[in-house]
């Protein structure tokens, strides 16, 4: 297929927007939005609601200490503030994608147009965005930071779920890719995004895009015995990465390389308890500390300045010194049932791009969890992921709440339809 030729002409796509538009004018009604809020999905909300605060009360005790950058004087609400900030327009995000049309969000033309605007920000960002971390992901406009490769990690998601829901013979590494300019578009913009967010280079984001990514798209791809083919190439990966980091520790801690440095340091952080190891040997005295029931709420010393990090990768740590392995345990429960909920409703769904979009969101909750507690916990080597709805970061935090914004549109809609079907059923049968 000549690409090429097959792009359209500006009439062609001024027509597709006339036609757009007059598809989604009877969504906008106050009768049809009033009938979306009938269908909402309230443990979800309820759910998130519980982490949002239990986040909030998390950060204004972890940054309580922290000096602000411009007085030098301890500022205990400055990161309380900027946080509430986020949760406030994640909130009004979330009610925003509930009143959306679904057209908009089952569209591919629309989910390419997105996705092409979040690559020229993550180009934008690579050239001249800020250098935190290691890792040039962060770009301001108009004051404000915000990582445009947050965003992506949605775009992905709807990309990829629409490619395997409507597309299903399409293989990335096939002629069938080709077959198809939606497809071949869609892959290509999706590879493309993966590359900008490694040239960053920022790891913990490109793990999570691969693996979220990998959780929708090989299931519908392939059968059980090629799945479990590939869980156990992935397990004799993460015994190779242990052998080396073992082996060759001292050598990846002295490669000048943060991210080497942390893959060496993760097995045995205690060689290295000054440098590479330092911060997560820190986080477990934080755990030691805490106990069963914490030291009491606001009275951890940890996040005094001995816990790097501690509000953001390592606001859990600061959880389990003042709540105690109650606390902890507390938190992992919602967010692992919000998790299981999510999985749940999507095996629910009755049209399988609704299904595959909620079980994306699922992962991505899910990959970002066990990441972020795996670094902490040792298992994995430290990526600098932030623990969704906990930890500081407001554009964690809005995008996090889009994605629950945006699950809570599939969910309606596949509710709405499961009525529509039921009424036909009544007279049919009537």
């Amino acid at each position: 297929m000549n690409v090429i030729s097959s792009l359209p002409t500006p009439s062609e796509i001024k027509e597709y927007a006339q036609n757009l538009w007059q598809s989604i004018k009877p969504e906008l009604t106050m009768r049809s939005i009033k009938e979306k809020f009938r269908y909402i999905d309230y443990p979800v909300l309820i759910i998130t609601m519980l982490l949002i605060l239990i986040g909030l009360f998390s950060v204004f005790s972890a940054t309580m200490y922290i000096a602000d950058p411009q007085t030098g004087l301890s500022n205990p609400i400055g990161a309380f503030i900027t946080q509430y900030y986020a949760v406030i327009i994640g909130l009004v995000a979330i009610m925003f994608f509930i009143v959306l049309p679904f057209q908009i969000v089952s569209d591919i033309n629309v989910l390419i147009f997105l996705q092409l605007i979040i690559i020229i920000l993550l180009i934008i960002t690579h050239r001249f965005g800020e250098l935190l971390g290691g890792a040039r992901s962060w770009i301001n406009i108009f004051g404000f930071s915000f990582q445009p490769s947050e965003l992506a990690k949605i775009t992905n998601i709807l990309l990829i779920s629409y490619i395997v829901s409507y597309f299903n013979q399409v293989r990335i590494f096939s002629k069938s890719l080709f077959s198809h300019l939606h497809s071949f578009t869609a892959i290509a913009l999706i590879l493309l995004t993966i590359t900008l967010v490694g040239l960053q280079p920022d790891f913990g984001m490109l793990i999570i895009m691969i693996v979220t990514l990998a959780f929708i798209y090989v299931p519908n791809h392939y059968n059980f015995k090629i799945n479990v083919s590939l869980l156990t190439f992935g397990v004799l990966v993460y015994g190779l990465i242990l052998f080396f980091a073992q082996k060759y520790s001292d050598e990846l801690v002295n490669s000048g390389h943060y991210m080497l440095a942390r893959i060496g340091s993760f097995v045995d952080p205690f060689a290295f308890e000054q440098t590479a190891g330092y911060q997560l040997i820190n986080g477990y005295l934080a755990f030691s500390r805490g106990g069963l029931f914490g030291v009491g709420l606001g009275l951890g010393i940890g996040k005094r300045g001995s816990l790097p990090a501690g509000h953001t990768d390592f606001i859990l740590a600061v959880i389990g010194e003042e709540a105690g392995l109650v606390g902890v345990s507390i938190v992992l429960l919602l967010l692992f049932g919000l998790i299981f909920y999510l999985y749940r409703r999507a095996v629910m769904c009755r049209q399988a791009y609704h299904r595959n979009v909620i079980s994306g969101i699922a992962s991505l909750f899910l990959v970002q969890t066990l990441i972020n507690v795996g670094g902490i916990a040792g298992l994995i080597p430290l990526t600098g992921v932030t623990l969704p709805f906990i930890s500081s970061g407001g554009t964690s935090m809005i995008v996090s709440l889009i994605a629950i914004g945006i699950a809570e549109i599939f969910i309606i809609d596949d509710k709405r339809l499961a009525n529509k079907q039921n009424k036909l059923s009544v007279i049919n049968n009537s």
